[in-house]
């Protein structure tokens, strides 16, 4: 008999890591106080995007005990905007591939892949995986999707979050109001010099045409109509000059295999209030999902 029913997940980009631009470190006190906060629902897997020298620093062990987590992984970024897989013990992950940058994507930050063992009886290794998408180009970050569709192809089920740089083919289109005056002009064409989100949802439509999706998306069909999780935006107006229109950013998809193991019981987006403290401390939001592992069919 099942032990274990649920796995928690948890993706969060932190601007810079929490290091602003002049080298300080002020938002880090209140970074960990989120990661505490996010630790009380003991979440097994958290990804976390822009761990900006966490390693060398030994913040990566802070945040750890922060938010409750037993051991880590890292995918080194050339820029030191590292990406790092937290995970709840027993859960243990062996890394199966850190995806160089490839020389066709030339701002490609890197994929990080590992099988997660969940050592009770009735569960299957899960891959988990953690990306950063372009955000220079729609052009690019279409590019990136189809190489991790390619990449994590018969890999079994696999769970993929990250900073995607693009909101999905069937979110609400962003405020166009909400964005300053120069970001409209700037953003105005998709040959513009950083593309935002609104101007090319090619990302994830690949994947998405592949059978990915994400769990916000799956939760609301649930619901017939009666929740919108897809439509709560996850990065800002809250962040820096360059963030100033809401829309969904930060997804967490599962393949195929996956959704066939797993129903979506649970997805938030956390600080959405006024002036919340995860506001404070980065341009984009953490979010939660929880999966429950169907019985086997008989």
């Amino acid at each position: 008999m099942r032990q274990r029913e649920e796995l928690r997940l948890c993706q969060w980009n932190i601007e810079r890591g929490g290091q602003d631009r002049d080298g300080s470190l002020l938002r880090w006190p209140l970074i960990l106080q989120v990661a505490k906060q996010l630790g009380e629902s003991q979440p097994d897997i958290v990804w976390v995007n822009e761990a900006h020298r966490w390693v060398s620093t030994g913040r990566a062990d802070e945040f750890a005990a922060a938010i409750g987590a037993s051991s880590w992984k890292t995918a080194t970024n050339p820029r030191g905007y590292d990406m790092m897989m937290f995970l709840r013990g027993p859960l243990t992950v062996e890394p199966d591939t850190w995806q160089p940058q490839a020389p066709w994507m030339a701002r490609t930050v890197n994929v990080g892949l590992g099988t997660v063992t969940v050592p009770e009886p009735g569960w299957p290794d899960v891959m988990a995986a953690i990306t950063h998408l372009s955000p220079w180009s729609g052009q690019e970050r279409w590019m990136q999707a189809f190489a991790l569709a390619s990449l994590t192809d018969d890999r079994g089920p696999v769970i993929l979050a990250g900073d995607f740089n693009c909101i999905g083919p069937h979110d609400p289109e962003p405020r166009l109001a909400a964005l300053r005056p120069s970001e409209v002009l700037k953003n105005k064409t998709p040959e513009s010099s950083y593309e935002h989100p609104v101007a090319d949802r090619r990302a994830l439509s690949e994947l998405v045409a592949v059978g990915w999706h994400d769990v916000a998306d799956l939760l609301d069909e649930q619901y017939a109509g009666g929740r919108m999780a897809a439509g709560t935006p996850t990065s800002g107006w809250w962040g820096g000059p360059d963030m100033a229109m809401p829309c969904r950013k930060a997804h967490i998809l599962l393949n195929p295999e996956a959704e066939h193991l797993f129903d979506v019981t649970d997805y938030q987006v956390h600080g959405l209030g006024e002036d919340s403290v995860e506001q404070q401390v980065s341009d984009h939001l953490p979010i939660t999902a929880t999966l429950a592992l169907r019985e086997p069919a008989p």
